[in-house]
C-alpha cells in the first residue's frame, strides 16, 4: 500500500482547511470512526503547503480563510494537482456566484455552511 511522507495512506487521509476550530471537530466526529485521518489546516497558507507536501483522498477547503482565500489555493492546488479532490465549503450569501467561481476554478463540489452532513458522507463514500 503507497504512503505518503508521514507514513498514512494517502487515500484515508483527509485535508480540512478551515478557520472555525469546530469544523474540525466535526469532521474528526464523523470520519475518523470510518477510518480516515483528518489533518487540520488553519488558514489558507498552511492548506496549500499542506496539500503541495502531502497527497490527499480529499480536501474540504474553507473559502474565507486568513492569509490565502479557498479560491487561492484551490486554483494553486489544482495548478500542480489537478486531479487532486476539493470541495469547498462557503458561508457567503452569493453561494451561486461561488458555486459558479469555484466550479471554474476545479472543485468536485461546494457546500453552503451550514452543510448537511449527508452530502460530507456522501463526498466520503465515492472515495
Amino acid at each position: 500500500m503507497p504512503t505518503n511522507a508521514q507514513g498514512k495512506d494517502p487515500k484515508k487521509e483527509i485535508l480540512v482547511a478551515d478557520d472555525e476550530l469546530g469544523f474540525h471537530t466535526l469532521f474528526r466526529y464523523l470520519l475518523e470512526p470510518k477510518g480516515f485521518h483528518v489533518v487540520s489546516a488553519h488558514d489558507g497558507l498552511e492548506a496549500l503547503e499542506l496539500a503541495q507536501q502531502r497527497d490527499f483522498a480529499v480536501i474540504f477547503l474553507d473559502i474565507h480563510m486568513p492569509k490565502m482565500t479557498g479560491q487561492e489555493v484551490l486554483r494553486q492546488i489544482k495548478a500542480i494537482k489537478p486531479h487532486q479532490r476539493i470541495v469547498m465549503l462557503s458561508s457567503g450569501a452569493n453561494s451561486a456566484d461561488v458555486k459558479d467561481e469555484t466550479d471554474k476554478l476545479g472543485a468536485d463540489a461546494c457546500f453552503q455552511k451550514p452543510f448537511d452532513i449527508k452530502d460530507i458522507l456522501m463526498i466520503i463514500s465515492t472515495l
